[in-house]
Parts: structure tokens; sequence; C-alpha cells
């Protein structure tokens, strides 16, 4: 894995000591759960994953309407 610096980073995750957690964009929700996190899992590794979803994301179902009345 390449770092921002140029230099070659390797992430390695025990699985049994590494707490993986998914944050998104609404904050006050994201800080609510890593709190719960920290306190039910204390002493674990926690890996913050961030779920980034576009705006302009267009969905099956609306694609599928568009095509069947236009």
């Amino acid at each position: 894995m390449e770092g921002v610096d140029g230099l070659e980073a390797e992430r390695v995750f025990d699985l049994e000591e590494t707490i993986f957690v998914a944050v998104g964009k609404n904050v006050e929700k994201s800080k609510r759960l890593l709190f719960w996190v920290l306190q039910s899992f204390a002493g674990k590794k926690i890996c913050l994953l961030y779920v980034h979803r576009p705006a302009n994301v267009v969905s099956f179902s609306e694609f599928s309407f568009f095509i069947v009345f236009f």
C-alpha cells in the first residue's frame, strides 16, 4: 500500500482485536456511535471506515422509471 508521502505502508489488522466502525457524514450520529464503541470495546483497536455516498447517484428504480415512462 502506498502512503501519502510516497513511502510504502503496510496495515495489519488482528481481526480478533480490531473493531471496524463505519461512519458517515452525520457527525452527531457518528459521534454517538464512536462513544458507544469506545465504552463497549475498551482495549481493542478501532478502525474507522468513512462511508461516502455521492449525492448525484441515480438509483436503479429511478433509472427504470425513466425508461418506462419516457
